[in-house]
């Protein structure tokens, strides 16, 4: 029994050893390739830097072939961030010569979730029947937000398949991606009534239907008013306020009404949308209801009803300065904080 312990004890002490040097190896290789890594990185930058000054493009490529297409596809495009315009379109172009897209469309297919969201985001560099196959492949990923960013860079790359599709493939059930707004701004304004079918579409969370609605409201376009003016009247109120929003945005004078009854909403989120909205659409006759949001429960609502007063000129202005002089209430202290902030 005795030498069994000991025979344990033997083992036990090599394998610790043996587990020592391996962690030590690993340690060697792993800082080895770090410090190439590193060193690949700043050539990489030096070559770039020096592309943008003399545009030398046989130079640039002499130089990239020796450094790993892999650090390219990472650190190139670290580098592009900080660029615009005709230097980055033409270091790109210099990337698709030397073949950089194959790399990252690898890691769109193999790579880890970040990869592969980065990858798909990348891709827009690189616009052929190749990138859109491989982004449209993505489209079922096993990951909701690699589909998202899929997506995305298909409609930056005017490439989107129809929308229902692709909302089909991303996944309605736990949407809660704010990036979905990203996705429904790459959409031109002649698409615009598949963002209507997606803001009345019942299996789409609110999340959903609200940012479609609020991209209607940002395209400038007055022929979704109606539309928009019907949806602040919808049951959700999260939906509702982001229809008053989207009002406010178009900022048509003939949306007066809809502001001023959105100020007397049951949800504070769509009196605070409405008191924003309601300078942008001039609608004057909304003093009165102002005023008494100034005694409001929530602060938002309060704040920005004092806002609108005081952006309706000398009449809002006085309505505020004799509130501000009177006796100490929510709406005396709302009303000198604003009379404050003009002042300064």
């Amino acid at each position: 029994m005795l030498r069994l312990v000991w025979s344990l004890s033997i083992a036990l002490a090599l394998t610790s050893i043996f587990v020592m040097l391996v962690l030590i190896v690993r340690r060697v290789i792993v800082t080895r390739l770090e410090k190439n890594r590193n060193a690949a990185k700043a050539r990489l930058n030096a070559a770039l830097i020096r592309f943008t000054a003399d545009e030398d493009k046989e130079k640039v490529l002499a130089s990239l072939s020796g450094i790993p297409k892999t650090v390219i596809a990472d650190a190139g495009f670290e580098f592009l961030a900080l660029l615009r315009g005709n230097e980055r379109r033409e270091i790109e172009e210099v990337f698709a010569e030397i073949g950089i897209q194959r790399v990252i469309r690898k890691q769109l297919r193999q790579g880890n979730r970040s990869q592969r969201i980065f990858a798909a985001e990348r891709l827009t560099a690189f616009p052929a029947a190749e990138t859109n196959r491989a982004l449209l492949a993505a489209l079922r990923d096993r990951s909701r937000q690699v589909r998202i960013a899929a997506a995305i860079a298909l409609g930056e790359m005017q490439a989107l398949p129809p929308l229902a599709d692709v909302m089909n493939m991303i996944g309605y059930r736990g949407q809660r991606s704010a990036r979905i707004v990203d996705l429904f701004q790459t959409l031109g304004a002649e698409r615009s009534e598949e963002l209507r079918s997606v803001a009345l579409d019942i299996r789409a969370n609110a999340l959903m239907r609200s940012a479609a609605i609020a991209v209607l409201g940002q395209t400038g376009d007055y022929s979704h008013l109606a539309f928009i003016r019907e949806m602040t009247r919808d049951e959700s109120a999260d939906i509702a306020a982001a229809a008053v929003n989207a009002v406010g945005r178009l900022a048509h004078p003939s949306s007066a009404p809809t502001v001023i009854e959105a100020l007397r909403h049951a949800d504070w989120r769509v009196r605070s949308e409405a008191a924003q909205a309601v300078r942008l659409v001039g609608a004057r006759d909304a003093i009165p209801e102002l005023t008494t949001l100034l005694e409001d429960a929530e602060w938002p609502v309060r704040y920005w009803a004092a806002h609108a007063l005081h952006a309706f000129g000398q009449e809002g202005i006085d309505m505020l300065r004799s509130i501000a002089e009177g006796d100490p209430s929510r709406s005396q202290r709302t009303a000198s904080m604003v009379m404050a902030e003009d002042a300064a």
